[in-house]
């Protein structure tokens, strides 16, 4: 997973963006040796990266719950992601 973060945020500097890159991830305890600290570590000249941790509820093909995205071959959806006015959870639309 690490390999992707940087894969993904290095060839962006790269090309000269200059805007912000809002990123969700899985939760702190959840995501990849390595990911946590070069999201919070490295910077950039340019470019902005904002991370958000969030919680997710994966599934194969068939709709079985699977843990984790498996690289993005999980279909996944968040789990209290959305709220009314008074802070109350939603359900995914």
């Amino acid at each position: 997973d690490l390999l992707v973060y940087i894969g993904f945020l290095e060839s962006l500097s790269q090309t000269g963006f200059s805007g912000d890159v809002v990123l969700a991830v899985s939760s702190l305890i959840d995501l990849s040796p390595g990911v946590q600290e070069y999201l919070e570590g490295r910077k950039f000249d340019k470019m902005n990266v904002v991370t958000y941790t969030v919680s997710w509820q994966c599934f194969d093909r068939k709709k079985n719950k699977v843990k984790g995205a498996r690289g993005g071959m999980s279909l996944c959806q968040t789990v209290d992601f959305y709220g009314d006015a008074n802070d109350l959870p939603l359900g995914d639309p």
